[in-house]
């Protein structure tokens, strides 16, 4: 984000945010390609996410708060217009009735969320994490209840 402020200081940085524990659960699940091997242990899963959360703060002081747009997915599934047109807002560009339908563009996806991008927007991701109970003890544990707001 550093090198982005100061190569491109008229940049708009979207921070995409996710409930700390559906997040960290999603990456659990995924088998990526390569590079990823933090993501497959839940404990430093966890410490991997603190890093981010540490590291996110520090650029908020750094860098000029409209530089960057935090993004929350739960707000985007719940209210995807109003959400989609705040972004669009953001990044200076106007609202098209195709941003709702973004589902139903044909290029091609290449992500671990291939399979998303072609369904509309659905809530059913959201806390998902609650279903797997004391399974993931050692995440709630790693992320802490600062993120999590859960007290061990």
């Amino acid at each position: 984000i550093g090198f982005i402020y100061l190569l491109f200081p008229k940049a708009s940085v979207i921070h995409c945010q996710r409930n700390p524990i559906d997040n960290c659960l999603s990456c659990y699940e995924r088998l990526f390609s390569k590079g990823l091997n933090f993501s497959y242990d839940m404990n430093e899963l966890g410490e991997y996410y603190n890093a981010y959360v540490r590291t996110m703060k520090l650029w908020r002081k750094l860098i000029p708060a409209d530089f960057i747009l935090d993004f929350q997915y739960e707000q985007t599934v719940a209210d995807p217009e109003n959400q989609i047109r705040r972004l669009l807002n953001f990044c200076g560009l106007e609202f098209e009735e195709a941003c709702m339908n973004f589902h139903e563009v044909k290029r091609t996806v290449t992500t671990a969320s291939a399979l998303q991008v072609r369904q509309p927007l659905y809530n059913t991701s959201v806390n998902r994490w609650q279903k797997y109970g004391a399974r993931l003890d050692p995440l709630l544990k790693a992320l802490g209840p600062e993120l999590t707001g859960i007290e061990s």
